[in-house]
């Protein structure tokens, strides 16, 4: 395959590509000119021509996609890029060449430059409501599913919910009841006998949970249930209506308390065959019981959030004073964003974030959540492939994509019901209410984009 020459252009070699390849982006960055995308679709019968000046060096990029050009929502031509327009879509391979003096170098795998990559094509913003929108959670004839679940005593609903892996999860009912299943059905697997707070999964073999009197248990999912030493400090009065939260390292090695008096606790189970010894950690000044959270970002680094957009971080063995982003009153919070880290949303919608990278700030004036989303109260952040799914209130949900930007609020669950929770596994997205119906909701996710259905 080859370009045809025109006026003072040569022809380029073009990269050998696999017969199952639909759509080829050519990016071409010339030494003098601006970036220039020419899309086109391999399945067309005519030739490829493009033109390259004889006398200009140039890097060549090529971005091979599987999916006809329909799928991705572009046209065939050339087009100049610039900082505004759609991104381009992530492409199954990229491929790098190079035109100097004359003479072009093989085509090699390559990752795109981020000068690159920051582009746009000058082209209108993607239909949101196309089904070939990069949105996962998106309008669909396919409603929410009511996932059974044990029938109890009036709010003896759940509590709290973690992924195993795949379409597992393991969700904790009031009166500490564990069951564990997938959306087909949950059955129950353990009983705690004890008021659940919050919970904490540390692996696919252990299960931790503090109650709302401040005892913590751990189990794992053979049955077996283990009551953990608790040693009385300030921060426990005793009270049998507590809102603690708890987060747990992957091997257990370190257990987290953040009390709704305000109180950071740690425990280092192996540390103490006989027991487990807390130790106060430092206390916050701003939290509020009301939306806290807390997770475990790495050995000795937690983060809780908690009321005022109030944020309060232990890590090497300090703990930082709290930090309140906005006048949002609390934030959901999520880890493993791709291309963001640890993301924060508050209920008014203020999106702040920061790199999994020890020594980077919090960012907070990202361009692209310069505008608040929807009126969304987020009371969780679920990261997708390409972004974040937040929301809570009403049964609403919201995704934002980094590359088409925020989708349409979508509702997950009737009206009267305020989700609490949310994971998301193999095939969709798991949701827990707490207020106006305490039941447990599967939602399948959309059906997968042609990138993710089929490969080069």
């Amino acid at each position: 395959m080859a370009c045809s020459p025109g006026g003072g252009s040569v022809f380029i070699q073009l990269p050998e590509l696999p017969s199952t390849a639909r759509s080829l982006v050519l990016l071409t960055q010339a030494s003098s000119e601006d970036p220039v995308a020419s899309v086109f679709d391999l399945a067309d019968p005519r030739p490829i021509e493009f033109e390259l000046d004889t006398f200009e060096d140039a890097k060549l990029y090529g971005m091979v996609y599987p999916c006809p050009l329909e799928a991705l929502e572009l046209v065939p031509g050339h087009f100049a890029l610039s900082g505004a327009g759609r991104p381009m879509p992530r492409s199954a391979a990229v491929l790098e060449s190079a035109y100097s003096g004359g003479a072009q170098t093989p085509w090699e795998a390559a990752v795109l430059p981020a000068t690159l990559d920051a582009l746009r094509l000058p082209l209108p913003n993607l239909d949101l409501s196309s089904p070939l929108a990069p949105c996962l959670f998106a309008p669909s004839d396919r409603s929410a599913v009511l996932v059974p679940e044990s029938t109890g005593e009036v709010g003896d609903g759940p509590r709290w919910i973690s992924l195993v892996g795949g379409d597992e999860v393991v969700v904790m009912r009031g009166g500490g009841e564990l069951l564990r299943g997938t959306h087909d059905g949950l059955e129950s697997i353990a009983q705690t006998r004890s008021w659940p707070s919050d919970g904490a999964l540390a692996n696919e073999e252990t299960w931790w949970v503090v109650d709302r009197r401040g005892q913590v248990f751990s189990g794992d999912f053979a049955g077996q249930v283990v009551p953990r030493g608790w040693t009385r400090t300030a921060s426990v009065s005793g009270r049998s209506d507590r809102h603690d939260v708890i987060a747990v390292a992957p091997d257990s090695s370190e257990v987290y308390v953040f009390t709704d008096e305000r109180v950071l606790e740690r425990c280092l189970p192996g540390s103490n065959p006989s027991g487990c010894e807390w130790q106060v950690l430092g206390a916050s000044e701003r939290h509020s019981e009301d939306h806290l959270r807390m997770i475990w970002l790495g050995p000795g680094h937690v983060l809780a959030v908690g009321g005022e957009g109030s944020v309060l971080e232990f890590r090497g063995g300090r703990l930082s004073v709290d930090r309140v982003f906005s006048i949002d009153s609390g934030y959901a919070i999520g880890q493993g964003v791709p291309e963001l880290g640890t993301v924060m949303v508050g209920v008014a919608g203020t999106v702040v974030y920061r790199p999994q990278t020890a020594d980077v700030d919090w960012v907070t004036d990202d361009p692209r959540f310069s505008a608040p989303t929807d009126t969304i109260q987020s009371r969780f952040v679920i990261p997708t492939r390409r972004g974040f799914l937040h929301g809570g209130t009403q049964g609403l949900v919201q995704e934002y994509d980094l590359d088409g930007g925020l989708c349409p609020a979508v509702r997950a669950a009737e009206t009267s019901s305020d989700l609490f929770q949310g994971v998301r596994s193999a095939s969709g997205f798991w949701f827990i209410s707490r207020r106006g119906s305490s039941q447990i909701f599967f939602v399948p996710e959309k059906a997968p984009s042609c990138l993710e259905t089929q490969s080069l």
